[in-house]
Protein backbone atom coordinates (compact mmCIF):
# COMPACT_ATOMS: atom_id res chain seq x y z
CA UNK A 1 0.00 0.00 0.00
CA UNK A 2 2.84 2.57 0.98
CA UNK A 3 4.26 1.93 -2.86
CA UNK A 4 0.90 2.09 -4.31
CA UNK A 5 0.38 5.90 -2.25
CA UNK A 6 3.72 6.92 -3.55
CA UNK A 7 3.40 6.00 -6.76
CA UNK A 8 -0.12 7.83 -7.01
CA UNK A 9 1.64 11.11 -5.79
CA UNK A 10 4.72 10.86 -7.99
CA UNK A 11 1.97 10.26 -10.70
CA UNK A 12 -0.11 13.15 -9.98
CA UNK A 13 2.44 15.85 -9.27
CA UNK A 14 4.36 15.35 -12.36
CA UNK A 15 1.12 16.69 -14.69
CA UNK A 16 2.16 20.10 -13.96
CA UNK A 17 6.18 19.86 -13.59
CA UNK A 18 7.95 22.50 -15.63
CA UNK A 19 10.92 21.44 -17.28
CA UNK A 20 10.69 21.73 -20.76
CA UNK A 21 12.14 24.86 -22.88
CA UNK A 22 10.27 28.53 -22.66
CA UNK A 23 8.19 29.58 -25.75
CA UNK A 24 7.60 33.00 -26.27
CA UNK A 25 4.40 34.02 -27.51
CA UNK A 26 2.95 37.48 -29.01
CA UNK A 27 -0.57 38.50 -29.85
CA UNK A 28 0.25 40.51 -32.76
CA UNK A 29 -1.92 40.95 -35.49
CA UNK A 30 -4.43 39.05 -33.02
CA UNK A 31 -8.26 38.59 -35.35
CA UNK A 32 -10.97 39.13 -33.30
CA UNK A 33 -14.55 37.43 -34.49
CA UNK A 34 -17.70 38.05 -33.29
CA UNK A 35 -21.19 36.74 -34.30
CA UNK A 36 -24.35 38.40 -32.77
CA UNK A 37 -26.30 35.59 -33.89
CA UNK A 38 -24.67 32.20 -32.03
CA UNK A 39 -23.40 35.14 -28.99
CA UNK A 40 -19.93 33.74 -30.05
CA UNK A 41 -16.31 35.31 -29.66
CA UNK A 42 -13.18 34.02 -31.30
CA UNK A 43 -9.59 35.05 -31.42
CA UNK A 44 -6.79 34.44 -33.49
CA UNK A 45 -2.94 35.09 -33.91
CA UNK A 46 -1.23 33.33 -36.84
CA UNK A 47 2.54 32.36 -36.37
CA UNK A 48 2.50 33.38 -32.69
CA UNK A 49 5.61 32.18 -31.55
CA UNK A 50 8.87 34.47 -31.53
CA UNK A 51 12.32 34.63 -31.08
CA UNK A 52 15.09 32.93 -33.40
CA UNK A 53 14.12 29.11 -34.11
CA UNK A 54 10.57 29.55 -33.08
CA UNK A 55 8.37 26.47 -34.15
CA UNK A 56 4.93 28.09 -36.44
CA UNK A 57 2.32 28.37 -33.85
CA UNK A 58 -0.49 29.41 -33.73
CA UNK A 59 -3.02 30.92 -31.03
CA UNK A 60 -7.24 30.20 -31.28
CA UNK A 61 -9.23 31.71 -28.41
CA UNK A 62 -12.89 31.01 -28.56
CA UNK A 63 -15.70 31.00 -26.42
CA UNK A 64 -17.55 28.07 -25.15
CA UNK A 65 -20.89 29.37 -23.64
CA UNK A 66 -22.56 32.68 -24.75
CA UNK A 67 -20.91 35.67 -24.65
CA UNK A 68 -21.95 38.93 -24.61
CA UNK A 69 -20.39 42.12 -25.47
CA UNK A 70 -21.06 45.47 -23.16
CA UNK A 71 -23.88 47.98 -25.20
CA UNK A 72 -21.43 50.02 -25.88
CA UNK A 73 -18.32 48.83 -27.64
CA UNK A 74 -20.25 46.26 -28.97
CA UNK A 75 -18.18 43.09 -29.60
CA UNK A 76 -14.87 43.12 -31.78
CA UNK A 77 -14.19 47.14 -31.24
CA UNK A 78 -12.65 46.55 -27.64
CA UNK A 79 -11.28 42.62 -28.34
CA UNK A 80 -8.28 41.55 -29.41
CA UNK A 81 -4.22 43.19 -29.42
CA UNK A 82 -3.06 46.06 -28.16
CA UNK A 83 0.13 47.65 -27.51
CA UNK A 84 1.55 46.58 -30.77
CA UNK A 85 0.65 42.76 -30.07
CA UNK A 86 2.71 42.78 -26.54
CA UNK A 87 -0.96 42.22 -24.64
CA UNK A 88 -4.61 40.78 -25.53
CA UNK A 89 -7.97 42.08 -24.30
CA UNK A 90 -11.14 40.24 -24.14
CA UNK A 91 -13.99 42.74 -23.20
CA UNK A 92 -17.35 41.27 -21.53
CA UNK A 93 -20.95 42.90 -20.71
CA UNK A 94 -21.58 43.54 -16.62
CA UNK A 95 -23.01 40.49 -14.74
CA UNK A 96 -21.98 38.24 -17.34
CA UNK A 97 -19.67 35.44 -17.75
CA UNK A 98 -18.09 33.46 -20.54
CA UNK A 99 -15.77 30.16 -20.39
CA UNK A 100 -13.05 30.19 -23.40
CA UNK A 101 -10.70 27.75 -24.75
CA UNK A 102 -6.97 28.76 -25.35
CA UNK A 103 -5.24 26.81 -27.86
CA UNK A 104 -1.91 26.10 -29.60
CA UNK A 105 -2.28 24.88 -32.70
CA UNK A 106 0.16 23.58 -35.12
CA UNK A 107 0.69 26.65 -38.29
CA UNK A 108 1.00 23.83 -40.85
CA UNK A 109 -1.40 21.48 -39.85
CA UNK A 110 -3.80 23.36 -37.73
CA UNK A 111 -4.28 20.77 -35.55
CA UNK A 112 -3.53 21.48 -32.11
CA UNK A 113 0.53 21.63 -31.09
CA UNK A 114 1.94 18.40 -30.06
CA UNK A 115 5.79 18.32 -30.32
CA UNK A 116 7.89 15.70 -29.31
CA UNK A 117 9.96 17.96 -26.53
CA UNK A 118 8.49 19.29 -23.84
CA UNK A 119 7.95 22.92 -23.70
CA UNK A 120 6.10 25.69 -21.51
CA UNK A 121 4.94 29.44 -21.90
CA UNK A 122 3.92 31.99 -19.93
CA UNK A 123 0.96 34.52 -19.83
CA UNK A 124 0.04 36.93 -17.33
CA UNK A 125 -3.19 38.38 -16.71
CA UNK A 126 -3.60 41.62 -15.20
CA UNK A 127 -6.06 44.28 -14.18
CA UNK A 128 -7.78 41.68 -12.03
CA UNK A 129 -9.63 44.99 -10.22
CA UNK A 130 -13.08 46.37 -9.71
CA UNK A 131 -15.43 47.17 -6.64
CA UNK A 132 -18.50 44.87 -6.92
CA UNK A 133 -20.52 47.98 -5.12
CA UNK A 134 -20.04 50.51 -7.96
CA UNK A 135 -21.10 50.43 -11.49
CA UNK A 136 -18.89 48.49 -13.30
CA UNK A 137 -18.31 45.09 -11.77
CA UNK A 138 -15.32 43.42 -10.73
CA UNK A 139 -13.31 40.66 -13.03
CA UNK A 140 -13.27 37.23 -12.01
CA UNK A 141 -10.67 34.61 -13.94
CA UNK A 142 -10.93 31.23 -13.53
CA UNK A 143 -8.49 28.56 -15.29
CA UNK A 144 -9.56 24.81 -15.20
CA UNK A 145 -6.13 23.43 -15.99
CA UNK A 146 -2.53 22.50 -14.23
CA UNK A 147 -0.29 24.98 -14.22
CA UNK A 148 2.53 27.05 -12.21
CA UNK A 149 1.05 30.73 -11.03
CA UNK A 150 3.31 33.36 -9.69
CA UNK A 151 2.00 36.40 -7.43
CA UNK A 152 3.38 39.04 -5.24
CA UNK A 153 4.32 38.28 -2.01
CA UNK A 154 1.76 41.06 -0.86
CA UNK A 155 -0.88 40.25 -3.80
CA UNK A 156 -4.44 41.64 -3.64
CA UNK A 157 -6.20 38.95 -5.04
CA UNK A 158 -8.62 36.67 -3.29
CA UNK A 159 -7.43 32.69 -4.73
CA UNK A 160 -10.44 30.60 -4.55
CA UNK A 161 -9.26 26.45 -4.93
CA UNK A 162 -11.52 24.08 -6.07
CA UNK A 163 -9.12 21.41 -5.73
CA UNK A 164 -8.52 19.36 -8.66
CA UNK A 165 -11.11 21.59 -10.70
CA UNK A 166 -10.74 25.19 -10.56
CA UNK A 167 -8.35 27.86 -9.58
CA UNK A 168 -10.01 31.37 -9.66
CA UNK A 169 -8.23 35.22 -9.19
CA UNK A 170 -10.27 38.41 -8.12
CA UNK A 171 -9.71 41.39 -5.87
CA UNK A 172 -13.59 42.80 -5.17
CA UNK A 173 -12.37 45.38 -3.53
CA UNK A 174 -9.24 46.93 -5.58
CA UNK A 175 -11.37 49.53 -6.91
CA UNK A 176 -9.87 51.10 -10.70
CA UNK A 177 -6.22 50.59 -11.18
CA UNK A 178 -5.55 52.09 -14.17
CA UNK A 179 -4.28 49.33 -16.79
CA UNK A 180 -7.42 48.58 -19.49
CA UNK A 181 -5.73 50.03 -22.48
CA UNK A 182 -2.52 48.61 -21.54
CA UNK A 183 0.35 48.87 -19.58
CA UNK A 184 4.33 48.86 -19.81
CA UNK A 185 6.79 48.11 -17.80
CA UNK A 186 7.36 51.79 -16.32
CA UNK A 187 3.50 51.79 -15.27
CA UNK A 188 3.51 48.11 -14.29
CA UNK A 189 3.47 49.81 -10.36
CA UNK A 190 3.07 47.57 -7.18
CA UNK A 191 -0.42 48.60 -7.32
CA UNK A 192 -1.06 46.62 -10.33
CA UNK A 193 1.64 43.90 -9.52
CA UNK A 194 -0.52 43.21 -6.61
CA UNK A 195 -3.57 42.34 -9.04
CA UNK A 196 -1.99 40.21 -11.48
CA UNK A 197 -0.87 36.73 -11.62
CA UNK A 198 1.48 35.26 -14.38
CA UNK A 199 0.62 31.34 -15.30
CA UNK A 200 2.63 29.00 -16.47
CA UNK A 201 1.26 26.05 -18.72
CA UNK A 202 2.49 22.71 -20.35
CA UNK A 203 -0.26 22.27 -22.45
CA UNK A 204 -1.32 23.07 -25.46
CA UNK A 205 -5.29 23.56 -24.02
CA UNK A 206 -6.61 24.78 -21.42
CA UNK A 207 -10.05 26.32 -20.60
CA UNK A 208 -10.80 29.27 -18.39
CA UNK A 209 -13.67 31.52 -17.57
CA UNK A 210 -13.78 35.65 -17.26
CA UNK A 211 -16.90 37.06 -15.21
CA UNK A 212 -18.16 40.13 -14.26
CA UNK A 213 -19.44 40.10 -11.44
CA UNK A 214 -21.73 43.45 -9.97
CA UNK A 215 -24.01 43.82 -7.31
CA UNK A 216 -25.14 47.17 -8.92
CA UNK A 217 -27.08 48.32 -12.18
CA UNK A 218 -25.40 47.82 -15.48
CA UNK A 219 -24.48 50.96 -17.22
CA UNK A 220 -23.35 49.44 -20.08
CA UNK A 221 -20.06 50.19 -19.90
CA UNK A 222 -18.41 46.14 -19.69
CA UNK A 223 -14.85 45.30 -18.44
CA UNK A 224 -11.31 44.04 -19.33
CA UNK A 225 -9.51 41.08 -19.06
CA UNK A 226 -5.61 41.39 -20.54
CA UNK A 227 -3.36 39.35 -20.76
CA UNK A 228 0.34 39.97 -21.43
CA UNK A 229 2.48 37.79 -23.29
CA UNK A 230 6.06 38.52 -22.10
CA UNK A 231 6.63 42.21 -21.82
CA UNK A 232 6.21 42.88 -18.11
CA UNK A 233 7.97 41.09 -15.76
CA UNK A 234 7.25 41.08 -11.69
CA UNK A 235 9.81 43.60 -10.01
CA UNK A 236 7.64 43.32 -6.75
CA UNK A 237 8.84 40.24 -4.56
CA UNK A 238 7.28 36.76 -5.72
CA UNK A 239 5.49 33.34 -4.15
CA UNK A 240 5.24 30.96 -6.99
CA UNK A 241 2.24 27.84 -6.73
CA UNK A 242 1.45 24.91 -8.37
CA UNK A 243 -2.24 23.74 -9.10
CA UNK A 244 -2.67 20.47 -10.49
CA UNK A 245 -6.09 19.18 -11.82
CA UNK A 246 -5.49 15.66 -12.83
CA UNK A 247 -5.62 14.13 -16.04
CA UNK A 248 -8.72 11.78 -16.87
CA UNK A 249 -6.46 8.75 -16.58
CA UNK A 250 -5.13 9.93 -13.35
CA UNK A 251 -8.85 10.57 -12.12
CA UNK A 252 -9.56 7.12 -13.12
CA UNK A 253 -6.62 6.00 -10.89
CA UNK A 254 -7.54 7.97 -8.30
CA UNK A 255 -10.70 5.87 -8.01
CA UNK A 256 -9.49 3.04 -8.44
CA UNK A 257 -6.61 2.96 -5.97
CA UNK A 258 -9.73 4.75 -3.76
CA UNK A 259 -11.52 1.06 -4.31
CA UNK A 260 -8.66 -1.67 -3.89
CA UNK A 261 -7.61 0.71 -0.38
CA UNK A 262 -11.20 0.86 0.67
CA UNK A 263 -11.31 -3.73 -0.19
CA UNK A 264 -8.09 -4.00 1.61
CA UNK A 265 -9.17 -2.31 4.46
CA UNK A 266 -12.83 -4.08 4.56
CA UNK A 267 -10.87 -7.29 4.51
CA UNK A 268 -8.37 -7.23 6.56
CA UNK A 269 -10.60 -5.75 9.23
CA UNK A 270 -12.72 -9.07 8.45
Amino acid sequence: MKFLKLFLLCFISSAAVVCGAVMDLSFSGAVSTYSSVNDSLSLYVENAATGAGAPDVDIRITSLSAYYPDTIAKGDDNNGEIDDGDHLRIHLDVGTATRFRFELLDGDTGQRYNPQDSYEYNLLAYDLDGTLSTKGGADILTVFSSMFYTVTASTALDIEVDPGASISFSDINAGEVLGQNGITQDTFTAAQQNISVMMTFTDAMWDFEYAVDTTSLDDGSGRNLLFDAGSLTFTEETIVQNFVVPEPAVASLIGIVGAVALFVRRRFRG
